[in-house]
């Protein structure tokens, strides 16, 4: 990612268009960008999912909605204030308009039959036709999830104990001497430069990779789900969500019958009726990583890792998952350079560089502040 920004800043276009360009970059690189991009000279669109990102570079919004382009003027938090209250506006119009009718309609019908007021009948007819057809408003309801709630575990949930490990004996190792824990009630954020190690850290609490040395005690009953990109393209396309589902856990039929059993279950994720019926090839990005969350907490984990979550969510998604994560009864481990995610999400930070992790004590926008910093102290600046 980093070798095709620089390819396309290098030659400094009249127009330069950006699609996702904060996917599979680390916090440095999209700070870097967005400070780049505030001193860009010429145009820039750019398509992203990143609310921070989208913050801090754009001074307008296009927003493609039902294949209409509407604009706005201002950055995304004023675009999403406008929108909302044009919304509201709206919404108060169209109720106006939909009461001025049904009085119409009862004045109509009520009187059709009456010869001395045959005139005013036939004037509100023609009242009636001259009104303009208004579509309903759209309902603003937030999409949501939820996360079925696992039976609580005695710590030590996870305890990771004076960990190293590398790939290659000859060389230094990718991380040593790490101790952290994770309990039900954590919110664990991991950060740090690309290739620092944070996905080999991941593997390790998985059981992906084992320690060269050090320890890593986990609750016995402790069931654990990762979710990445990867879960969403192994979907079966040609299946449905249901199916999809049924394919993964097929001994699950309860006693409420074959299909009400995942049906439920798609249901905590926003995934019901016709949606939880179609081919997975014909739903969005966002409704396929529904699907894909729905079937990686079949078995209610006590602890979720999320391996850069927010890649391939759309906004709604997104922030449908910092919501259900709110009341969460397990724990949350996330790996991600979204400003928005981890400083909704997590209530602890470490950061991983230089061969260690370290605990960062502080909030986000600390970090943010102060990163560099804090990683010249690890020796990865």
């Amino acid at each position: 990612m980093r070798v095709a920004l620089a390819g396309a800043l290098f030659m400094a276009p009249q127009l330069l268009l950006l699609d996702e360009p904060t996917n599979h970059l680390d916090l440095e690189a999209v700070l870097w960008l967005e400070e780049y991009l505030l001193t860009y000279e010429k145009t820039l669109i750019v398509v992203s999912h990143d609310r921070n990102f989208l913050q801090t570079v754009t001074t307008d919004i296009i927003h493609l909605h039902n294949k209409e382009l509407k604009y706005y003027r201002g950055d995304f938090l004023s675009f999403m204030k406008t929108k909302e209250d044009m919304n509201k506006t709206y919404k108060k119009q169209y109720d106006a308009a939909m009461l001025q009718r049904q009085k119409t309609q009862d004045f109509i019908d009520k009187f059709r039959s009456n010869a001395k007021r045959a005139s005013l009948v036939q004037s509100r007819i023609k009242m009636l036709d001259r009104m303009p057809e208004m579509e309903p408003p759209e309902d603003e309801k937030d999409f949501k999830m939820t996360f079925p709630p696992p039976e609580k575990l005695g710590r030590p949930v996870v305890a990771v104990s004076d960990v190293t490990f590398g790939y290659d004996p000859s060389k230094p190792p990718i991380v040593s001497q790490v101790d952290f824990g994770a309990d039900q009630e954590s919110r664990i954020g991991i950060m740090g430069p690309n290739g620092a190690g944070k996905t080999t850290l991941i593997n390790l609490l998985l059981e992906k990779l084992q320690p060269q040395t050090g320890d890593i005690r986990r609750n016995p009953r402790l069931r654990l789900a990762c979710f990445t990109q990867h879960h969403v393209d192994q979907l079966e396309l040609n299946k449905s969500a249901l199916d999809n589902l049924k394919l993964a856990f097929p001994d699950s039929i309860g006693d409420e019958g074959e299909d009400l059993v995942y049906r439920k279950h798609l249901g905590r994720f926003g995934v019901s009726g016709p949606l939880a019926m179609k081919p997975c090839r014909r739903l969005s990005g966002g409704e396929k990583s529904r699907v894909a969350i729905a079937m990686l907490t079949w078995n209610v984990p006590h602890i979720m890792v999320f391996d850069e979550p927010t890649n391939h969510l759309d906004l709604e998604t997104t922030e449908a998952l910092i919501k259900a994560l709110e009341s969460y009864g397990g724990g949350v481990i996330v790996v991600s350079h979204d400003q928005h995610f981890i400083s909704s999400v997590c209530k602890e930070l470490w950061i991983v560089g230089n061969g260690r992790m370290s605990r960062f004590d502080g909030t986000f926008e600390e970090y943010k502040k102060d990163f560099k910093k804090f990683m010249k102290k690890m020796g990865t600046a």
